[in-house]
């Protein structure tokens, strides 16, 4: 059974673990949690941050320090010099310090230091400092002194009792008193889902209204959350499988997942993924093999599912994957890793496992990925095993699928029925959609705007037999079931003009 936070760290003073590091999306709360967990427990509780300097729990009596000096005749600020005096500190006592997660490096050996000099001291003593933060990386020269333990976002459950609490307090000032629903409070526990409880309170005070409930305004608030994540934005995009035109063997799968047990709740897209790991052997700082290995470590801890989609350019993988989330009413969110890293030594490795905390409070266990991929070749095997639902093999249209793309974008660009398309052999769907989009913006025909585009089958045409020759019966075809076997043999000529109708 999974212990509460409050249970771990009882379990760990009991024990006499003299450090302790907690990450946290939300500190106020946490430290609460604390307070309550050694009300009964510890002798005596101190809190201390850059700002304030130290000071006693709101539990404890304001004239008893535990051995520190009174804050009052003597504030201590630097961290170093407070933890220098935490030598003193009586037998039983929790420190709880928050804020020093960007300091906490090795290029503060001297906090490190501090830090590990109580280890034997607490220990022996049963008493235990506690690091309260966002994320901790943890510096090499104490890695195996603090233990760490991760504070979760809000389950469920507590954000359905935070909104039915707040409902019953706005409910006063409606007519009638009317309260939401049980499937009005789901609604918004949804729209708050993957922000800390404080985040949470804020957006559903501010949602709920004398006439209810303001789902627009909840779904806004979080995606200003989300997109000041590093690494992480929300995808409010409208494109739906009605958008995609063949591609029919991956659309079927799709259908039949999410419409299949436990639906995903949200998908995460990424793109290019063989750049983004492409110098997990040759990076000297180490940013692209960590990421690797959280990356790789979620999803198999997490039950998180995917599959990767390779193919040459213009082939429908980044639609693909847009589009998934919106047809079956998951959250869709791109993950962009080389956006995680930061010139800070311990930063980017932070900003890597908030971005997959942030995702998991979104999704839990119902998160899956989509990642979008040119060549294989430097895919670490670990990695590609993680993608559970395999490799999809993108290739450029056939005559079918042109024919059907060529329909979607005539719909979309408001290009007549009747007026002839040029001669598309060879090119992508990205070809045939940017054809449309010069006849709309140009006021020309489609033939004319065909002279302005460069088929992508002649443009990429080395990359295209490449990626055919890697995916030939190693990997799933996006088109047809089973692997693939090369491109569908055209049996109709396009170079004329086609009915649509």
């Amino acid at each position: 059974m999974e212990q509460t936070l409050e249970k771990k760290l009882r379990h760990a003073f009991n024990a006499s673990v003299p450090l302790v590091a907690i990450s946290t999306p939300d500190i106020g709360d946490t430290i609460h949690r604390i307070v309550n967990a050694f009300r009964n427990q510890a002798r005596g509780i101190i809190i201390w941050d850059l700002v304030s300097g130290h000071r006693p729990a709101e539990n404890t009596s304001k004239s008893h320090y535990y051995g520190l000096p009174a804050p009052t005749a003597q504030p201590i600020h630097n961290p170093v010099d407070f933890l220098r005096a935490c030598l003193n500190l009586e037998p039983e006592c929790v420190v709880i310090m928050y804020g020093l997660q960007d300091l906490i490096g090795p290029h503060r050996p001297d906090l490190c230091t501090a830090i590990f000099n109580l280890r034997h001291p607490f220990s022996v003593s049963k008493r235990m400092l506690i690091l309260l933060g966002s994320q901790f990386s943890i510096p090499s020269s104490l890695v195996n002194d603090i233990i760490v333990f991760d504070q979760e976002y809000p389950k469920d459950d507590q954000l359905f009792e935070l909104a039915k609490n707040l409902d019953h307090e706005v409910s006063k000032h409606r007519p009638n008193q009317k309260t939401l629903t049980k499937e009005e409070l789901a609604a918004a526990v949804a729209a708050v889902r993957g922000l800390s409880l404080f985040q949470a309170e804020q957006h559903l005070a501010m949602g709920f209204t004398k006439e209810g409930i303001d789902l627009n305004l909840l779904h806004n608030l979080r995606k200003t959350v989300i997109n000041a994540t590093p690494g992480l934005s929300l995808d409010m995009g409208k494109l739906t499988f009605d958008d995609v035109g063949g591609l029919r063997q991956i659309l079927k799968f799709a259908k039949q997942r999410f419409q299949g047990n436990d639906k995903p709740d949200v998908v995460v897209r990424i793109e290019e993924i063989e750049k983004v790991f492409l110098g997990t052997t040759g990076d000297l700082t180490g940013i692209s093999s960590d990421a690797l290995q959280v990356l790789l470590n979620a999803m198999q801890d997490n039950g998180w599912e995917g599959l990767i989609a390779f193919g040459p350019p213009g082939s429908g993988k980044s639609l693909f994957s847009q589009v998934l989330a919106n047809t079956f009413g998951s959250m869709a969110v791109t993950f962009d890793l080389n956006a995680c890293k930061d010139q800070w030594v311990g930063s980017s490795e932070r900003r890597i496992r908030e971005a997959i905390k942030k995702i998991h409070g979104l999704g839990r266990d119902r998160v899956f990925f989509v990642a979008t991929c040119n060549g294989t070749a430097t895919l670490p095997p670990e990695l590609k095993r993680r993608f559970n639902y395999g490799i999809w093999m993108f290739d450029l249209p056939n005559y079918d699928e042109r024919k059907a793309i060529w329909k979607i974008h005539r719909r979309n660009y408001n290009i007549p029925d009747d007026q002839p398309i040029p001669t598309d052999n060879d090119w992508s769907g990205a070809n045939i959609r940017d054809c449309c989009h010069i006849a709309n913006r140009l006021r020309c025909t489609l033939t004319e705007a065909a002279e302005y585009v460069v088929p992508a089958g002649r443009q990429y045409r080395d990359v295209i037999e490449n990626t055919r020759k890697e995916a030939l019966g190693r990997y799933l075809s996006a088109s047809y079931p089973g692997p693939y076997r090369g491109p569908e043999v055209t049996t109709v000529s396009s170079e004329r003009k086609i009915d649509l109708n």
